[in-house]
């Protein structure tokens, strides 16, 4: 990528009160302008769906999401070169370090999905007990959880998801 910076785009932005407007440290050129939650009713409408979300995903036996989730990941890991060019432009991250970072992400992901049945499966536990006796640990979800996290944090979301329980 090769392009002159101008510090003159980022006065020419939307409402920065209403919107929020991602600035390329490449070319200081807008990337993308999102609007911001113009209420809190908007903001508890979001959180409303995404607990909804939540309770349709928590049914979703262990092995299915074990299966959605290794997609998701093999999905953007197969779109490392289109992605590492987004990185550059939205992060100034050296294209270089891009592919890297993929599949860094793709590994740490996969390896987090092969923890899975042993970190969120039901643990039968007390077998000296007599018989007819069972003692399981079950894995309780714990429901939706906020985020706030670094540049790359959109990888490490949907990597770190894979292993939240629930």
């Amino acid at each position: 990528m090769s392009a002159s910076y101008d510090a003159t785009a980022q006065s020419k932005v939307e409402d920065p009160s209403k919107t929020q407007t991602t600035i390329s440290p490449i070319t200081g050129q807008a990337v993308v302008t999102r609007p911001l939650a113009s209420s809190t009713s908007s903001l508890d409408s979001s959180v409303d769906a995404s607990h909804e979300a939540y309770l349709s995903w928590r049914k979703v036996p262990l092995q299915e999401r074990i299966e959605l989730v290794t997609k998701g990941i093999k999905h953007l890991a197969g779109r490392s070169s289109e992605l590492a060019l987004e990185l550059t432009e939205q992060m100034g991250r050296p294209i270089r370090y891009g592919n890297a970072e993929f599949s860094t992400f793709d590994d740490r992901g996969m390896w987090l999905v092969g923890q899975a049945e042993k970190a969120l499966g039901d643990e039968t536990v007390g077998s000296d007990r007599p018989d007819g006796f069972r003692r399981i640990i079950r894995r309780a979800p714990v429901g939706v959880c906020l985020l706030v996290g670094a540049w790359n944090v959109r990888l490490r979301l949907f990597r770190d998801t894979a292993k939240a329980r629930d």
